[in-house]
């Protein structure tokens, strides 16, 4: 836990350059100064490494031996309130709420569930009451509960309730990580599907009890179908599973036992969907995620090595194999590539050498080599021998039990002797209780770092058998949960709602122009939220906010009257929607007006009025050159002589893509769509032109452009929008009338 080594380091680096700006510190005092004041903070220039065991060991008495790790409870400093909310979409885009950190199961391959140790947990007071506070700032309409475990969570059923009392109304769904199958049920299935529905994703690991026991999984094959059949009779018609190929002691039988996992559970609900076939209309979908074994630090299997590459690649051949004999077609499965698999196991149980090898791929060429067409495993093994190593060995080669490894300069507070006690009882398939659920096991995480388990709601008998286990004080925050700032709660379907619907004319310039449509709608939506106004929603499985934009601005154009509209379920001016807004949105996209639309009006969608849009269009200030060196420096009369003749031309074409077809280009006359062509000014060179948007006569800025000019890059921006007979869009009414 580094929150508080974080703000050390960046007090001292402060302090640092106020003092060199004097030239009175040498960077290498102060990378001393860190190493030896601020505990948890490794500084491996000050180490060297032993030759036999790779062991690093302190150079300067004043240096401690062993890197202790921090800990830190959960508090409302680990959840910050305000958060960087991008412009562009991104993988997890949503909003993340920490609820438990650590996780006590013991899985005998999981670095985090070591490394996070002892458990700690918020109260489902602070959670609610945090909630609150950072989705109010963020705008986000999905958040997500954070924890190794989730599922252990000891106040997880009251927590999603009050959750979703709190956020439900304002249609903010809640998503959860992977769950484990022997806490999968009905509710919290249920509790998931409030909003909209979010993922299910289970993680059985291993496909046989006996690989579960061996890897300390504690799950039971009979848990593992109920939760499918359980997500599956609640309204998901897809699941995911995540399995580990290449763990110690497996076998094909091991794998097969995945295979039949899969059966099973599609069989079971075939079976629920031909006696219910109006409530499952869609059959059961699998995606299995299969991921190669990587031995990890810290862990009762850091000695084991990693299965060799061709072995994955048999292995994979043979779950492939036997799901195609089985004929499973709504089972997918995903591996992950072996050569990438024992790079991370090299990199995993690596010391200095390792450093250097990677040093040496990088001066190869290797870069960006997460993404699969860039990754070069022969320049890796080619780094790796001139280093005077062997990736394979480094990755598959077994370790003695008991000999330290290089990581052992961080003390993690597992004791050496429990892990290998722990590597014994993986051998012999014996497995170890979660010892928030039973007594303590004796592993020095609470001793060594003199903490202590925090649990929301402990069972009362685990707390009398285990004296490092304590509950966390309940109700303190409740003060705090009641008077914290709420937006009401909306139901669509109350007949006595105020309904609001407002049109606005908003800016989208400068780098803002880089986004997309669709970015463009979040962030207005995001915005909303955080200005704490009432969206309406429609109804439906995946209620989507009410906001209507009049036509989709191309990517890379800008525009400086774009028009929209939204409903609302409150009473608000004009001027207040403007200045509320506005506070929440960034200067390149802003409201320059609004007005409320009639309640006869309502009916009709702005995008359907729409029949053509002004442009502007100047050329880059890196084709500036090029159009002064092709026509000598006489612009000014080419432009203009260009634009004469197109617009007295009785046809325009220009080659577009057929829609059967993305590949075949066919010519198409523009010319209908082209309402006024102009050269508007000369220094600098700007076009002027109004074009159609009509559904069956829509010109792109990009087609007429290309005609005048197709070596220059322009830069387009939107002047206004205007219904076909030209009436201003902003001021249009359902009788045409300003």
């Amino acid at each position: 836990d580094g929150e508080k080594a974080v703000s050390a380091v960046m007090e001292a680096v402060r302090c640092y350059k106020g003092r060199c700006a004097r030239g009175l510190v040498p960077r290498e005092e102060l990378l001393h100064e860190i190493a030896r004041q601020i505990p948890g903070v490794y500084v491996p220039r000050f180490y060297k490494g032993v030759s036999d065991t790779g062991i690093a060991s302190p150079i300067k008495p004043d240096i401690p031996e062993r890197i202790v790790r921090q800990t830190e409870p959960l508090t409302d400093a680990n959840q910050p309130e305000g958060t960087l909310v991008p412009y562009l979409s991104l993988v997890h885009d949503r909003q993340v709420l920490e609820v438990r950190r650590g996780c006590d199961r013991g899985c005998r391959f999981c670095q985090p569930g070591y490394t996070f140790l002892p458990v700690r947990e918020r109260s489902s007071q602070d959670l609610v009451r945090l909630s609150k506070q950072v989705l109010s700032q963020s705008g986000y309409e999905e958040y997500s509960l954070l924890g190794l475990c989730v599922s252990d969570y000891t106040s997880l059923h009251e927590a999603t309730i009050a959750l979703n009392e709190e956020h439900g109304g304002r249609r903010v769904s809640m998503s959860l990580p992977s769950q484990r199958a022997d806490r999968m049920n009905c509710d919290i299935a249920h509790q998931l599907k409030v909003v909209r529905k979010s993922t299910i994703t289970l993680a059985p690991e291993a496909g046989t009890e006996r690989l579960r026991r061996v890897i300390n999984k504690g799950l039971r094959h009979n848990e593992i179908i109920a939760a499918i059949e359980t997500a599956y009779q609640s309204g998901w018609a897809a699941v995911k599973l995540y399995f580990i190929l290449g763990l110690p002691t497996e076998t094909d039988d091991d794998l097969l036992g995945i295979i039949g996992i899969l059966q099973e559970a599609t069989e079971r609900c075939a079976a629920m969907r031909q006696e219910n076939p109006a409530r499952h209309r869609r059959m059961l979908e699998l995606t299995c995620t299969i991921s190669n074994f990587v031995p990890k630090p810290f862990t009762p299997f850091q000695w084991f090595g990693q299965i060799s590459p061709e072995e994955t690649i048999r292995r994979q051949n043979v779950l492939k194999s036997k799901l195609k004999e089985l004929g499973l077609r709504k089972v997918n499965l995903n591996f992950t590539r072996p050569h990438v698999s024992l790079l991370e196991a090299v990199i995993s149980r690596g010391n200095r050498t390792v450093g250097e090898i990677i040093y040496r791929a990088w001066q190869l060429g290797c870069k960006f080599d997460a993404w699969e067409e860039k990754f070069n495993f022969a320049l890796w093994d080619e780094a790796a021998l001139t280093a005077g190593q062997s990736l394979r060995l480094l990755a598959c080669t077994e370790r003695d039990i008991g000999v330290s490894p290089p990581w052992e300069i961080v003390h993690v507070g597992l004791s050496g002797a429990w892990l290998e006690g722990q590597w014994s009882m993986a051998v012999s398939g014996d497995e170890t209780e979660p010892c928030t659920q039973s007594v303590c096991h004796g592993c020095g995480i609470c001793t060594q770092l003199a903490t202590m388990h925090v649990l929301a709601n402990p069972k009362q008998q685990t707390m009398s058998k285990n004296p490092f286990i304590k509950e966390l004080p309940q109700g303190e925050n409740q003060a705090k949960l009641e008077h914290c700032r709420t937006v009401p709660r909306v139901d669509t379907r109350d007949p006595d709602m105020v309904l609001t619907k407002i049109r606005f004319e908003f800016t989208k310039t400068g780098e803002l122009r880089f986004i997309s449509h669709l970015d463009l709608q979040h962030l207005l939506i995001r915005a909303a939220r955080r200005a704490q106004l009432s969206v309406l929603f429609s109804q439906g499985f995946n209620p989507s906010p009410k906001l209507s934009l009049a036509v989709p601005l191309p990517l890379f154009e800008e525009s400086v009257a774009e028009i929209a509209e939204i409903e609302l379920s409150q009473a608000i001016t004009a001027d207040e929607f403007v200045s509320s807004l506005n506070r929440c949105l960034p200067p390149e996209v802003q409201v320059r007006r609004a007005k409320p639309v009639q309640a006869s009006q309502r009916k009709t969608a702005i995008a359907s009025v729409v029949g053509r849009a002004l442009y502007q269009a100047t050329p880059s200030p890196s084709s500036v050159d090029y159009l002064y060196n092709k026509y000598r420096g006489l612009v000014q009369a080419n432009m203009a002589e260009k634009v004469a003749t197109m617009v007295s031309s009785p046809a325009l074409y220009c080659q577009t893509s057929d829609c059967k077809s993305a590949v075949r280009q066919v010519p198409r006359d523009i010319k209908p769509g082209v309402f006024s062509l102009k050269v508007l000014e000369v220094q600098p060179l700007t076009l002027e032109f109004e074009l159609a948007t009509l559904s069956n006569l829509h010109v792109r800025p990009a087609d007429l452009l290309r005609l005048i000019e197709p070596e220059i890059i322009w830069r387009v921006t939107r002047l206004s929008l205007a219904t076909a007979d030209g009436i201003p869009l902003f001021d249009f009414s359902e009788k045409g009338a300003l």
